[in-house]
């Protein structure tokens, strides 16, 4: 058989790259395993990555990521801080992977309502400083004021400094 014939053509290259696409798909499938809620801002952001890298590793393998190996990848990643809502995931015994993604997307939103913060901020990163300071200074009002509040409890600290240009 020669080169022209399909058969031998397709054997051929499929020879010399099936070590370098079973490699790409060992790699994805590092990815997925190691892939953490905390580096990413939003569970729907979360989520676009956990779907592309999926995407990616059914075309490799030639077959859709299976929904258990999804939601292994998914659940994997969700940090303990989370084990409330982990705990009802995993004692569902017909869970899907849209399932999953609805009940992570809701604890977020109630999570934000709980902490009174804006939608768009990263509720938990590890080593994430736990209080946020806000200062303002007026004409009106001379002193600097800070403000923490608590990210967990909700609690707001308020002190009181005298600016440097009162002299003290």
């Amino acid at each position: 058989m020669s080169i022209d014939d399909p058969a031998v053509l397709w054997e051929t290259i499929w020879t010399k790259y099936k070590d370098l696409v079973k490699e790409h798909g060992s790699n994805i499938r590092g990815q997925l395993a190691q892939i953490a809620l905390k580096e990413y801002r939003t569970v729907k952001a979360y989520f676009l990555k956990i779907e592309a890298l999926c995407a990616d590793l059914g075309v490799v393998q030639g077959t859709p990521v299976s929904e258990e190996e999804k939601i292994t990848a998914a659940m994997h990643g969700v940090p303990d801080e989370w084990n409330p809502v982990k705990t009802v995931i995993r004692g569902k015994v017909d869970y899907t992977y849209t399932d999953m993604k609805r009940q992570l997307k809701e604890y977020e939103t109630d999570l934000q309502k709980a902490l009174a913060i804006p939608a768009d901020a990263a509720l938990l990163v590890n080593g994430a400083p736990t209080k946020r300071t806000i200062s303002s200074t007026s004409a009106e009002f001379p002193s600097a004021v800070t403000q923490e509040v608590d990210m967990v409890t909700g609690r707001e600290e308020t002190k009181r400094k005298r600016n440097e240009i009162q002299g003290m």
